[in-house]
């Protein structure tokens, strides 16, 4: 398979990449221009920029790659969640609507892969199907949620014909499953990088229990980095032959938020009580000193579940390891002075 891939130099896409290469596609990147180039067999790089209109420029000599090309992988997203909405819509909603306007300018397009995200829909409560989509007119609790709702609407309303449309959901991605490895210092890292610096102060033995603004019962979708890479290529490799499908690409263990904090203060040598304070008000002073964007307390306190019936139906062979097995090598990297 030939496949073009946008945000291919990201965090994701580095492994995907190497994830597709195993599987023998040749690959088309898509670049800025000016953007390093490393040398890998099998990979032609492709220099254009999503936010502009014209992805690939009119007069740009890539034009002539479009003929050879079967499958479009769009990837490329801007996730921050203190960046601007002017900022976070030019990446996202407008980056989608011109790969999707680039999509249709393919003529042998076969697949059309669009990465979403597991918390697409913060309306919602209980278990959340994937085919699911809430209105956009809804309130939200950040930008870049918002605009990645806003896209995946998009790539719904503008369905291709002859294109088979595959919507990736990934969960909370963390470092590799075997070694820890990770260049993405965010999310669930707040927490591990604050008990590392409760531990390095000493401050720990002066704290009897930890406040943290958490529910109980929310969940926390991880997944390794490499698994959803693998999982990815595997599912680009096998397609299912749907005109539409979405994944919710999370394990399918349940793992609640307050198991990730208490099992990383134990691994960290930092065990603590944790008592959850539902009230964001009662917890914001405290954001400064953890270096936590406010944002995030969202995604600490989220009641949904996510259902995973169509991946199972279609992919019933993709398998997450256990927490008990990759978590404490997250932890072990941390510890090493990576953090």
């Amino acid at each position: 398979m030939k496949i073009l891939i946008t945000g291919a130099t990201g965090f994701i896409g580095q492994r995907l990449v190497k994830e597709l290469l195993s599987h023998g596609h040749d690959l088309f990147l898509l670049v800025r221009p000016g953007s390093t180039k490393p040398r890998l067999e099998n990979v032609r790089y492709v220099e254009g920029n999503v936010e502009e209109s014209d992805v690939i420029g009119a007069l740009s000599p890539f034009k002539k790659i479009l003929p050879e090309i079967d499958c479009l992988v769009h990837m490329a997203a801007l996730y921050d969640l203190t960046a601007t909405l002017p900022e976070l819509y030019l990446k996202n909603v407008v980056g989608t609507q011109n790969v999707i306007n680039l999509a249709k300018k393919i003529p042998r397009l076969k697949y059309f892969h669009y990465f979403s995200t597991y918390a697409v829909n913060p309306q919602l409560k209980g278990k959340v199907k994937e085919e699911e989509l809430s209105k956009s007119e809804h309130p939200f609790p950040d930008e870049y949620l918002r605009t990645k709702n806003d896209a995946e609407h998009i790539v719904r309303n503008q369905l291709i014909d002859g294109v088979q449309t595959i919507i990736h959901r990934p969960g909370v991605i963390i470092g590799e499953s075997k070694t820890g490895l990770t260049d993405k210092l965010n999310g669930p890292y707040y927490f591990l990088n604050f008990i590392l610096k409760l531990k390095s102060s000493g401050l720990h033995h002066r704290i009897p229990v930890l406040p943290l603004p958490l529910r109980k019962e929310s969940l926390l979708p991880l997944l390794p980095v490499d698994t959803l890479a693998n999982w990815v290529a595997h599912i680009i490799t096998h397609p299912k032959g749907h005109k539409l499908r979405t994944y919710h690409e999370v394990s399918q263990e349940k793992i609640k938020t307050i198991q990730f904090i208490e099992e990383g203060m134990r691994l960290l040598g930092v065990e603590r009580p944790i008592l959850p304070i539902p009230m964001e008000k009662l917890f914001s002073p405290f954001f400064p000193l953890l270096k936590m964007p406010p944002e995030i307390i969202f995604y600490m306190q989220q009641g949904i579940e996510l259902d995973r019936s169509q991946i199972m139906n279609d992919y019933p062979e993709l398998k997450a390891p256990k927490f008990s097995e990759y978590f404490p090598k997250t932890i072990q990297w941390l510890k090493e002075g990576h953090l």
